[in-house]
């Protein structure tokens, strides 16, 4: 029942669960990143954890950008913002889809994979939101049968 109404309604929901996932796998990266670099000790360590730290706070506020985004489509129910809303996720999409083609390694092609999934997710509840042309999301339920007495 959850995850129906997640599918149906909850635009800013499933934006702030990917928020929130592609914070973890970002600091996972970052944490491979410069132990990758240290092990190689080639110099780079102090340099590699600055870009690491940096291209993760970047990652973060474009997925905060994101999720208030999508918050604000939902309770505004705007058309504007979903369609803007679907513009930034096919961006992340299309960068997702790009990484995960050529990961260097396990992690790299998990978070890609994550994102992509995530991605397409949002930019469907955005085009229901789209649909509905600022109005309710309408979920038709099936119809219900009267039970028979059997007398």
């Amino acid at each position: 029942m959850i995850f129906r109404t997640l599918t149906k309604y909850q635009v800013a929901t499933i934006a702030l669960v990917q928020f929130i996932a592609m914070s973890l796998l970002g600091i996972a990266n970052a944490i491979n990143s410069i132990v990758v670099a240290c092990k190689a000790n080639d110099g780079s360590c102090g340099s590699n954890t600055l870009t690491s730290l940096v291209y993760f706070l970047l990652i973060a506020g474009w997925f905060g950008f994101l999720w208030i985004l999508s918050f604000t489509a939902q309770q505004t129910r705007s058309r504007k913002l979903a369609f803007v809303l679907m513009g930034a996720e096919g961006l992340v999409a299309m960068i997702a889809l790009f990484n995960a083609r050529n990961h260097v390694d396990l992690l790299g092609l998990t978070t890609s994979v994550i994102d992509l999934t995530l991605a397409i997710w949002v930019i469907i509840l955005a085009f229901r939101l789209l649909r509905a042309k600022g109005g309710r999301l309408v979920v038709k339920q099936p119809r219900r049968r009267r039970p028979t007495s059997s007398l």
